[in-house]
């Protein structure tokens, strides 16, 4: 009977050992559970917080357009001189009747297109309208140095405003002399 006592000897080591091992197994299973919870549980409020940046986002997104659209446009000065033609601007004038017979989406095309020709032979109408391009370029020159020269902006405490020299009079067909 030795023999016997000896192999249940080691049959109830065997299973202390096992038993040993599961239990192990269960204290670290029952860590990674909580491990898990609190895992969720971070996840949970990150998505919270998310929402919660999303909606401010929006919120913000909405006041911005509604500010933009208070924000008045920066009024340009009716006495400002108006800006000089191109060469190729008074080119398209100057062919403006002959292409009323096309498509409008195709006059555009022509126009560039003659404009390429007109430019690559260098022809006499091309200097025509440089010259002409100079000559405007020059008078925007002078009506903005003029301009310039005539506005002054005041540095009050209360106000910026810009003083124009007085308007030039103007011609009625009474004032007219024949």
């Amino acid at each position: 009977m030795p023999k016997n006592t000896n192999t249940q000897t080691d049959q109830v080591l065997d299973l202390a050992d096992v038993h040993l091992k599961l239990t192990e197994m269960v204290e670290r299973f029952e860590q990674l559970e909580t491990k898990h919870d609190e895992t969720t549980e971070i996840v949970e409020n990150l998505n919270k917080t998310t929402d919660e940046l999303q909606e401010t986002v929006k919120q913000l997104q909405t006041s911005l357009k509604k500010v933009r659209k208070k924000e008045k446009k920066q009024t340009k000065d009716p006495k400002k001189p108006k800006k000089s033609k191109s060469a190729y601007h008074y080119f398209c004038v100057s062919i403006k009747d002959t292409l009323q017979q096309h498509e409008s989406k195709n006059r555009f095309k022509i126009q560039g297109q003659l404009w390429a020709e007109a430019k690559d032979k260098n022809g006499p109408n091309i200097e025509e309208f440089n010259e002409l391009a100079k000559q405007d370029k020059q008078r925007f020159n002078d009506e903005m140095d003029n301009f310039k020269h005539n506005c002054e902006i005041t540095d009050d405490d209360d106000s910026d405003t810009v003083n124009h020299p007085p308007p030039p009079p103007t011609v009625t067909a009474d004032n007219q002399s024949d």
